[in-house]
């Protein structure tokens, strides 16, 4: 009996050789098994940076469902990646001071004794900001706090 041919079959996400034909039952055709497409994954996410553009994040689009930028809004770009791939923005508090709505890189308020102090009120409307600008894409629903102290 001559040796069984070998085999490329997909086995837990690694390629892997099988040297039985009759166990795999793909064996005997030249045509190579493709990997299983990639899925969006609910805990796979993407930190788009300021220097990052739509060109370099679009590769990820198929294998994440979520991203963030270190910031309260998105710029008007990955807004619209977003919107068109399903992918949902997680707005973050990356400071401690919220940025205004119209002016991405200025203070609004302060957490800490900086004035002015942020109001609960101010934390609601940074985030319905958030939320209104995705209103043709996924809206977020979450918020990212940051995780560094600011004293």
């Amino acid at each position: 009996i001559a040796p069984s041919p070998a085999c490329d079959k997909w086995n837990n996400g690694r390629l892997v050789k099988e040297a039985c034909a009759l166990s795999c039952g793909e064996c005997g055709n030249d045509t190579p098994v493709q990997p299983p497409p990639v899925a969006n994954s609910s805990k796979r996410g993407l930190i788009i940076g300021g220097f990052e553009s739509e060109r370099n994040v679009n590769h990820f689009k198929d294998s994440v469902s979520w991203f963030y930028n270190y910031s309260q809004r998105t710029r008007p770009w990955e807004g619209q990646w977003a919107d068109a791939n399903g992918i949902e923005f997680v707005p973050m508090i990356s400071k401690d001071y919220l940025r205004k709505t119209d002016q991405l890189m200025t203070p609004l308020c302060f957490f800490n004794s900086t004035q002015p102090t942020c109001s609960k009120q101010d934390a609601i409307n940074t985030i319905r900001a958030s939320i209104n600008d995705r209103k043709n894409g996924v809206a977020p629903r979450y918020l990212m706090g940051f995780n560094e102290m600011y004293n």
